[in-house]
C-alpha cells in the first residue's frame, strides 16, 4: 500500500483482517465484478444462487450435524445470544476476559476488554479467564498446566453462576483480536464435555479468529478449510 505522499506500508492487518488473500487480489476482482454484473445486491430474505451455492459449500466442509446456515447482515453475535435465551429461556452468556465479540448493544458487553466498561448496558453477562500461558494466571509453566488451569477455573465458573441460569456460553475457540491466543491441545474439548455435562448451549464466534489465524495456517496448507472436528469440540 502507499499514501499520498508515496510513502510504503506493508499492510499486516489486510485491512481489519478483509482481505486475507491479498489487495486487489484478481479472482476476487473477477468474481465481484461477474456478481454485480448479474446481481448487485439483494435482500437478506430472499432466496439467490450465490447465498445457495455460498450456504452449500460451508456445510460441505463443516462437521456431519452442522445442517443448517443462517447469514445475517449484521450482529451476528446478537443474533446467537437471543437465540440461545429464546431457545433455553435463561439469560446468562458467559464470555472470556480476553476476548472480542464487536460493538453493537450486547457483543460489547460479552467482549471482555477494557473497550465494554463505559458500554455495559446489556444485562446478564459474565467473564472468566482462559488460557493464555505467556501472562498465565494459574502459575503454569507450560500449556498443558495453563489449559488444566484454565479448565478448571471455566467449569468453577459455571458452577458458581449456575448451569440452570446459563442460556449459552460465547467463546472464539482462538481468540484473535486479543492476540492469537491458541488453547493447550485438549481445552476446547474439555470445556465441549462441560456443556454436555451441565446442558450449557455453545456459541463459537469465529469471525477474527476465523479469518485471521486460521486463514494463515489454511494458506499453509494449501488453503485447505480446516474445522472445529481437528480440536474435538461440535458445533
Amino acid at each position: 500500500m502507499w499514501d499520498h505522499s508515496g510513502r510504503r506500508y506493508l499492510d499486516f492487518s489486510s485491512q481489519r483482517v478483509t482481505l486475507n488473500i491479498g489487495h486487489q487480489h484478481p479472482s476476487i476482482v473477477q468474481a465481484r465484478i461477474e456478481q454485480v454484473g448479474s446481481l448487485a445486491t439483494v435482500a437478506p430474505s430472499t432466496v439467490n444462487l450465490a447465498r445457495g451455492e455460498a450456504k452449500k459449500r460451508i456445510v460441505d466442509r463443516a462437521p456431519a450435524q452442522v445442517n443448517e446456515v443462517f447469514f445475517t447482515n449484521g450482529g451476528a453475535i446478537e443474533n446467537a445470544m437471543r437465540m440461545a435465551r429464546m431457545h433455553t429461556g435463561r439469560d446468562k452468556v458467559p464470555s472470556a476476559y480476553l476476548s472480542h465479540h464487536f460493538n453493537t448493544g450486547a457483543a460489547v458487553v460479552a467482549t471482555g476488554d477494557w473497550r465494554r466498561i463505559p458500554n455495559e448496558f446489556a444485562p446478564a453477562h459474565v467473564h472468566f479467564i482462559g488460557p493464555f500461558l505467556y501472562r498465565s494466571e494459574f502459575w503454569a509453566t507450560t500449556p498443558e498446566q495453563d489449559g488444566e488451569g484454565a479448565f478448571r477455573h471455566f467449569e468453577r465458573m459455571i458452577q458458581s453462576e449456575g448451569p440452570p441460569s446459563i442460556a449459552a456460553v460465547l467463546l472464539e475457540s482462538v481468540p484473535g483480536t486479543a492476540g492469537i491466543l491458541i488453547p493447550s491441545s485438549g481445552y476446547l474439548a474439555g470445556v465441549q464435555a462441560l456443556f454436555d455435562r451441565y446442558g450449557v448451549l455453545l456459541i463459537l464466534d469465529e469471525a477474527m479468529e476465523g479469518t485471521r489465524w486460521r486463514w494463515r495456517r489454511s494458506l499453509q496448507r494449501s488453503m485447505r478449510w480446516r474445522t472445529r472436528a481437528s480440536s474435538g469440540t461440535r458445533r
